[in-house]
């Protein structure tokens, strides 16, 4: 069985659908509303999942920041609870390195993935795979499988076996498997040195970087918050990073009879994510998440040290405008 917290991203869950369809494995899903649960909250969900389902959990799956909305998840507190437990944890860390700070030691988590391509400045697309070396026996192929891959010695004895990419000696066979995959571009990974040097020399060092990004992050969510007449994710710090969450100024009516002038029925929240979406990419050229959450639509804007407090109003003044749009209902028209 595997475990995943709600709200986790949605290829993720997707993908929890995709194994319990097509293979033995079920799922249960851990529930937790980001909007009013703290961390307490979770972790005791979390850990009572684990409890009632103790010896079928096998692995459990969640993230070091929740994508929508952007908020940091208590990651360390699920690793031990795993840990407790003898489920394997999967940490999902796309909103990881170059974001928050980690220490893989500290951590003690069994799998870990974590996107280059989002926070450390290096292009699409490049991610970091972690496998404790104790569990790196499991990972019996790269996906998708390539010359790397070691059949058991069982398939060799049976036909004559010759690769062009032997395993050395030397290497780790887990890594070796990875080493060439086909058509993959080596070239993000390649940036990474460079990446690392630019935000060590040019902005300062991480802890520079991800000061002036929750402070921006901070500071961004008031502007909007003003600007749209509306409220902020209310969350304690601890659960900050560099993103801003706000509340969009729109009534969601989950019935008929909630219906008004302005109003957005809940059948066309769709229509208006993507009108919203698309209106800010071809009439602003920029790009706020949007996402429905516990009943209304929430905006996340990202800071980074590109970035000022004038891009947040910038971002802020599109999301009125389309609100407004929305309200006299212009999304219909698309």
């Amino acid at each position: 069985m595997i475990a995943y917290i709600q709200g986790t991203y949605g290829a993720i869950e997707k993908t929890i659908d995709y194994l319990v369809e097509t293979t033995t494995v079920d799922s249960i899903r851990v529930p937790f509303d980001p909007i009013v649960d703290d961390d307490d909250t979770l972790v005791e969900a979390f850990q009572s999942v684990l409890q009632e389902n103790h010896g079928r959990i096998r692995v459990a799956i969640f993230d070091t920041v929740m994508s929508m909305p952007g908020l940091r998840i208590p990651f360390e507190r699920l690793t031990k609870i795993c840990r407790d437990f003898g489920v394997l944890s999967a940490i999902d860390g796309a909103h990881g390195i170059g974001l928050i700070d980690l220490n893989m030691e500290r951590l003690g988590a069994d799998f870990f993935t974590t996107n280059c391509h989002k926070w450390l400045f290096v292009p699409h697309t490049c991610a970091v795979f972690y496998v404790a070396l104790k569990n790196q026996h499991l990972m019996r192929s790269s996906i998708p499988t390539s010359h790397g891959f070691q059949p058991l010695p069982e398939i060799l004895e049976k036909k004559q076996y010759i690769s062009p990419y032997e395993l050395p000696a030397s290497k780790n066979p887990f890594v070796f498997q990875f080493s060439y995959t086909g058509t993959i571009d080596n070239g993000p990974p390649l940036c990474i040195p460079a990446a690392l040097r630019f935000r060590q020399e040019i902005c300062g060092g991480e802890e520079a970087i991800r000061v002036y990004c929750q402070m921006l992050a901070r500071e961004g969510e008031k502007l909007a918050v003003d600007i749209l007449q509306s409220r902020p994710l209310s969350i304690p710090e601890t659960k900050r990073t560099a993103f801003a969450n706000v509340r969009l100024p729109l009534e969601i009516a989950s019935s008929v009879d909630e219906e008004n002038g302005h109003s957005v029925p809940l059948s066309d929240v769709g229509k208006v994510i993507d009108f919203i979406l698309e209106r800010l990419a071809k009439d602003y050229s920029t790009f706020v998440n949007i996402a429905f959450i516990s009943g209304s639509l929430w905006a996340r804007l990202s800071a980074q040290v590109y970035l000022e407090l004038k891009d947040f109003e910038y971002g802020a003044q599109a999301l009125k405008e389309l609100c407004d749009k929305v309200a006299n209902k212009e999304y219909l028209e698309l």
